[in-house]
């Protein structure tokens, strides 16, 4: 599979400031790629799968879901912390996190409406300040509101990639910035993580473990599924994909993201 990255575990801690979403679920196609413009890559690269997860250069064969994207010609430095840089020339620094707001403990829940059923995920700043922050951001920003986990593993290791605006596997943010430290091995089911391309940086895909899984590949964990939500995630990966598809069977639209 080609695509980006994947998992990890929260911890709990300081609970995160509340973050209030307004619902786009009813907002047109129109209206949500409006929204989008000048945040979604341009370039099209492929990343590698699960089963051959890859993760550094040296194991590129082997990464989990995500598309490579190509760095903007006139993109700003990155910070000095995190990294964060542009790789769309429409992308302002206005439109990437912003480090003075870097969350660095605590873990915040946030439910995805995903084909109608909640899912809630609890994000651990502290193992991923970086990733978690920028998620957070895209999150109050509306930015997962009406797109589709676009691609579900079959056969180890086993998940659900999201996260891509245009559904292809190669949408982003329009920003991308360096993985944190991650793990592999064994990734136990409702691990989050995230989709990292094959420049091994992580972006706004990520996807979920379905199943206890063998990750060749080091990820940066970014949370885990609620255990209430759990069954959600696992009747959509018994549901398999599409036929000659590595997309869902099962609707994994999601309609909004709220906190908590």
């Amino acid at each position: 599979m080609k695509n980006r990255r994947g998992p990890y575990v929260p911890v709990a801690g300081v609970v995160l400031t509340a973050l209030t979403l307004s619902s786009c679920a009813t907002q047109s196609a129109s209206e949500l790629a409006e929204q989008r413009s000048g945040r979604v890559s341009n370039t099209t690269a492929t990343s590698s799968a699960p089963s051959q997860v890859p993760q550094t250069s040296s194991t590129a064969a082997n990464r989990v879901p995500r598309e490579t994207t190509a760095a903007a010609s006139k993109a700003p430095a990155p910070s000095a912390k995190c990294g964060y840089q542009a790789v769309d020339s429409t992308v302002a620094e206005s439109q990437m996190p912003d480090e003075k707001d870097l969350q660095t403990s605590g873990t915040t829940p946030m439910t995805l409406n995903l084909g109608g059923k909640p899912v809630q995920i609890n994000l651990d700043a502290r193992r991923a300040p970086c990733a978690v922050t920028s998620t957070l951001m895209l999150a109050t920003q509306e930015f997962y509101n009406g797109t589709q986990c676009h691609k579900l593993s079959t056969s180890n290791p086993y998940y659900l990639q999201c996260g891509d605006p245009t559904g292809t596997g190669t949408g982003d943010a329009g920003y991308s910035f360096p993985a944190e430290s991650g793990k592999k091995g064994t990734f136990k089911a409702g691990t989050v993580a995230m989709a990292p391309s094959n420049q091994n940086r992580n972006g706004s895909q990520f996807f979920i473990i379905w199943k206890d899984s063998q990750m060749k590949g080091t990820y940066t964990v970014i949370g885990s599924v609620a255990p209430e939500s759990m069954p959600v995630i696992t009747r959509i990966g018994k549901q398999g994909t599409q036929p000659k598809s590595k997309k869902p069977a099962a609707d994994t639209s999601i309609s909004v993201v709220t906190m908590g």
